[in-house]
């Protein structure tokens, strides 16, 4: 696993304020964010996927291991040791998988999640991931744009904000609490 310290991480290295500040951009990734995390091998997902790259969000450095990447982390849904994702999550269900799209816009219903995710192209971006524990990964990601699905529902003027709710079943998810 790549893991730098802090006299190799150099100023250019670290990301600017105003962009940090800016977490909804961040978020127009999130939604999207799971759907592919259960692909055997993220190295081709380009050409399995058909995805085009975001040269805005791209770097030069190596991607991380997938081995690593993909067996430390923190998914507190499947336990608190950062191996217990790992461990886990082969007792979630992925299929059919669906959402429920309510409140301030015209196209309101339940969608199977494969329909919402045809509704943007998909993109492949390279993420640079640094954490306080001191780890530093770069990964792919591949999915779509959560600002090209919400716009396909056509939010009204009313609409401020989105909510995500999530599956709560601690049978697939066993980090999570039995009585919530």
């Amino acid at each position: 696993m790549l893991i730098k310290t802090n006299s190799e991480i150099q100023s250019s290295e670290i990301t600017p304020e105003k962009i940090y500040l800016n977490r909804r951009a961040f978020m127009t990734g999130a939604a999207a964010d799971l759907t592919y995390s259960a692909l055997p091998n993220l190295s081709d997902a380009s050409e399995k996927l058909n995805s085009r790259r975001n040269p805005v969000f791209s770097t030069k450095e190596p991607w991380t291991k997938f081995k690593d990447s993909t067996r430390y982390n923190n998914l507190y849904e499947f336990g608190t040791d950062k191996g217990d994702p790992n461990r886990n999550a082969h007792t979630l269900v992925t299929k059919p998988w669906s959402i429920e799209v309510s409140g301030h816009c015209k196209k309101q219903g339940k969608y199977a999640l494969k329909d919402v995710i045809d509704l943007s192209p998909l993109e492949e971006r390279i993420y640079r991931l640094r954490c306080v524990e001191a780890w530093f990964m770069v990964i792919l990601w591949v999915g779509v744009g959560l600002g090209n699905v919400l716009k396909k529902f056509e939010p009204a003027s009313k609409a401020k904000f989105v909510e995500f709710r999530t599956l709560y079943d601690p049978k697939q998810m066993p980090g999570q609490r039995k009585n919530p």
